[in-house]
């Protein structure tokens, strides 16, 4: 049976591993290599293998840097997993407006990347729809993260989405669930096709992958159609884009991209690219996100938040970030195009000077710190310098040694260290405390401070300094 149009579906999130503690901890490049990703339920690992001749195309259609980041198999910067309970009699129905819209099931598959987020990839086949309103209708399912405003528009959002699989089927009704109690939660068909690994809220003494959207309510979605029929009224009013020996005709939005064409497509390279977009687009909307929580941290917690998110950032340029990853003319227009639309360059930009800030605010508290750790040992050590020069200079024979083995005891000894150890102590602080910034316990202490000089001095007037 011919493949009318194939539909993909990529639900970016951000992720973290349920923090165990309420500080600050975003190390999504270390977490990645903890063992909960070893075993996802309902999840294996898939290493890529060239054994057909479509991989080796797809393999050789990217530049190496970008094979390194797809490819790789140590899985570095990428760990790619297949959904385990899928077989060739897997299909998704879509319910909209009263009809359901039954398609095959090719692939699922989950990318979990180092810089703290994840794409899920749902691969829908059609094969008995060949209008263009169905068609776009099956791709309504881009919109079920959840809905965008009530009360819902059965005609163009689905009441009931189903995934029926070998030995398990999940199914959500979205016109029963009550949103106001379940306000922006992503969808249970999502979490439910996720599995058991990733939850939605923190969860104390529980290893668990944490999550949330990205894209607020919508999935990118990739649609390619090969009908004749539907090409050639595109003909007529679209911008026809030839490729070598393909003519295909694209609309592209900020949310999906569809391609029209006569030929077949192959259907994997424009995934690998989408894919390669959208984590760009993701790690800059989540590495904002830091930013902005980063910034209202407490002054030593903002110091590592920002070394750990610089470290991640410095990562995604030199391993995620690419001006051209092929040398195709038509992967080129595509790449440019999408990358143009996401405005990841401008995006890297501003984040670039959203960092810039917030270093410079680190920097400059470690300085102050610093600083301050300096004034406080320069303290310590004004204060100890007039009695270190005193005792010095009378040799240590200005007492009695009798006297020295129950000090406490004779009145000498206490005017002597009144004088010389307790009253250039007090002078120094009292100066010190000059420079601070003015406010009521400022005042308060340097006013105590003073009384305690003016004692010190009454008492060596009195009763000299014991020497």
């Amino acid at each position: 049976m011919e493949t009318i149009s194939e539909h993909i579906f990529l639900f970016p999130f951000s992720w973290e591993i349920n923090p165990r503690e309420k500080y600050y901890d975003f190390k999504p490049q270390v977490q990645i290599q903890q063992s909960i990703f070893k075993y996802l339920n309902g999840w294996r690992s898939e290493a890529f293998n060239i054994d057909t001749i479509e991989k080796y195309n797809e393999f050789v259609y990217f530049y190496k840097p970008v094979r390194n980041v797809l490819y790789s198999e140590n899985a570095i910067i990428i760990k790619n997993y297949v959904f385990e309970k899928l077989d060739a009699d897997s299909v998704c129905e879509i319910e909209i407006n009263h009809k359901v819209y039954s398609l095959k099931i090719k692939k699922i598959e989950l990318k979990m990347v180092k810089t703290g987020i994840g794409i899920l990839l749902i691969h829908l086949q059609n094969f008995l729809y060949n209008k263009e309103d169905e068609i776009r209708k099956i791709n309504t399912l881009a919109q079920s993260v959840y809905p965008v405003s009530l009360p819902i528009n059965i005609e163009k959002y689905p009441a009931r989405i189903t995934f029926k699989f070998k030995d398990k089927t999940i199914s959500t009704n979205t016109l029963a669930i009550n949103y106001l109690r379940n306000v922006s939660k992503i969808s249970a068909f999502i979490l439910e096709i996720l599995g058991t690994s990733f939850i939605t809220e923190a969860v104390e003494k529980q290893q668990k992958i944490l999550i949330d959207s990205l894209l607020g309510s919508k999935m990118l979605t990739v649609c390619l159609i090969r009908n004749n029929d539907i090409y050639q009224r595109k003909v007529v009013n679209a911008k026809d884009i030839s490729f070598g020996d393909a003519q295909r005709i694209y609309e592209i939005t900020t949310f999906s991209i569809f391609s029209y064409s006569k030929s077949e497509t192959v259907s994997k390279v424009y995934d690998q690219m989408m894919s390669l977009l959208l984590m760009q687009k993701a790690s800059l909307l989540s590495f904002s996100n830091q930013i902005a929580e980063i910034s209202i941290l407490k002054k030593i917690e903002l110091i590592t938040g920002i070394e750990s998110l610089y470290e991640i950032y410095i990562q995604f340029i030199n391993q995620i970030y690419f001006d051209e990853v092929t040398a195709s003319e038509e992967g080129a227009y595509i790449y440019k195009t999408v990358s143009n639309i996401f405005n990841i360059k401008n995006d890297i930009d501003q984040l670039d000077f959203e960092l810039k800030e917030v270093h410079e605010y680190a920097e400059l508290i470690t300085r102050q710190v610093t600083n301050r750790k300096m004034e406080i040992m320069s303290l310590i050590g004004s204060a100890l310098v007039l009695p270190t020069f005193v005792t010095g200079f009378f040799g240590m024979n200005i007492l009695d040694e009798n006297m020295l083995v129950h000090w406490w005891k004779y009145v000498e000894v206490l005017r002597w260290l009144n004088a010389y150890v307790v009253l250039p102590m007090l002078v120094v602080f009292y100066f010190y405390m000059r420079k601070r910034t003015k406010n009521i316990v400022i005042y308060l202490v340097q006013t105590l401070l003073m009384c305690s000089i003016l004692m010190c001095l009454f008492c060596i007037w009195r009763n000299g300094t014991g020497v």
